[in-house]
């Protein structure tokens, strides 16, 4: 399977993608309005323009609105005429999304890993999603996987690719880091022309995407000129919420957590010392103010770092609310530079559990309108 292109490499791929992220967050709009926006001339506006419509990416709408003369020719992205799926396999569900070019949902669906060989579930939610479109239409399927234990992830790949590589024609097949599928899916909501840097926090050990220029850097990029790339890097799970419950737990402290997993330690999930937060628990609280006060010390590093406009907190973080989100703001404030805190925007993801399916299907979009 292919990786999905994290950063445009050439002044072309870039202009592709203000042109499209242009159109997609504002709508139809002339040539000319394209230009004197992006600062791009008129003539190379023209030429990315008569690409994308030969390759039926956008079209040409219905003319706008003149003071005088002959009214101009709007463009607009063809939203019914590119398709993309993203699927995300978790241990409890297949969760399934199909998006148009605007990312807009047309279709989602979940269903049961168990139900049968998971292979064989991934390609008949593809065939369900796909359904009711013309399959020339379907210009990708991006799988993310958040399986735990001892899976064979090559040999799944390659299992999955087997199926699908039948049923859906010439679209491209991709992978995507859970991370990196989640981070686009809330960027791609918040993303404006010109782009704003962004970083985007996943989980509770804060395994960071930083979104810069239309592109994408995560730890794996250290050996890149951007200066600390390294510290992107998550921390070990022993500083996350699951390990440090199971900690307190181990010396004998009464808490609602245990109960909630079902009595047994090892089936601690966050999402369980949250709702034992929310019911009031004093050492589920504890763990959430601990987990986001260390987790807002690091961030405040890469704010400093960095200095972006935005920070997104997702991958499940943001369910924990004011227990998790006040002591990390706390953090940032008083460690981060006053300069770069000031004109920063710390917000919690919205997207919830489909955001990675979500996200993966608008990377294959990127992907097509940055080839152009």
């Amino acid at each position: 399977m292919l990786t999905f292109t994290k950063t445009p490499e050439t002044d072309k791929e870039v202009k592709n993608m203000v042109i499209y992220t242009l159109l997609k967050n504002r709508g139809k709009m002339s040539r000319s309005d394209i230009a004197n926006i992006t600062k791009i001339n008129m003539v190379s506006i023209s030429n990315y323009v008569k690409s994308f419509i030969k390759k039926g990416l956008i079209s040409e709408k219905q003319t706008g609105e003149s003071s005088g003369g002959r009214p101009p020719i709007l463009v607009d992205l063809n939203k019914d005429n590119v398709y993309a799926i993203g699927m995300h396999l978790t241990d409890s569900s297949v969760i399934g999304v199909l998006v148009n070019s605007t990312v807009g949902v047309v279709n989602k669906l979940s269903k049961d890993p168990a139900s049968g060989e998971l292979a064989e579930v991934v390609s008949e939610a593809v065939d369900s999603l796909k359904s009711g479109i013309d399959s020339s239409l379907l210009k990708g399927v991006a799988i993310v996987s958040s399986l735990s234990g001892n899976v064979d992830s090559v040999s799944l790949e390659t299992k999955i690719e087997e199926k699908l590589s039948p049923r859906t024609g010439e679209a491209k097949l991709y992978m995507a880091p859970v991370s990196l599928a989640c981070a686009y899916a809330e960027i791609s909501r918040e993303s404006n022309f010109p782009s704003d840097k962004i970083i985007y926090s996943f989980r509770d050990v804060g395994e960071c995407v930083l979104w810069e220029n239309f592109g994408f850097y995560n730890w794996q990029d250290h050996d890149q000129d951007e200066e600390g790339l390294s510290y992107l890097k998550p921390w070990d799970d022993i500083m996350g919420i699951r390990q440090r419950a199971k900690l307190i737990i181990e010396k004998g402290v009464g808490t609602e957590i245990l109960h909630l997993a079902g009595g047994e330690l090892k089936d601690i999930r966050e999402i369980d010392v949250i709702n034992a937060a929310n019911k009031n628990d004093d050492v589920a609280i504890e763990i959430l103010e601990f987990v986001g006060m260390s987790l807002g010390v690091r961030l405040a590093f890469l704010v400093n770092v960095f200095k972006p406009k935005k920070l997104i907190l997702g991958g499940g973080v943001e369910k924990a609310g004011r227990f998790f989100i006040d002591p990390l703001r706390n953090s940032i404030e008083k460690l981060s530079m006053q300069a770069a805190f000031k004109k920063l925007e710390v917000k919690s993801a919205s997207l919830g559990e489909e955001a990675a399916a979500v996200g993966s299907a608008a990377l294959v979009i990127r992907e097509i309108f940055m080839e152009g």
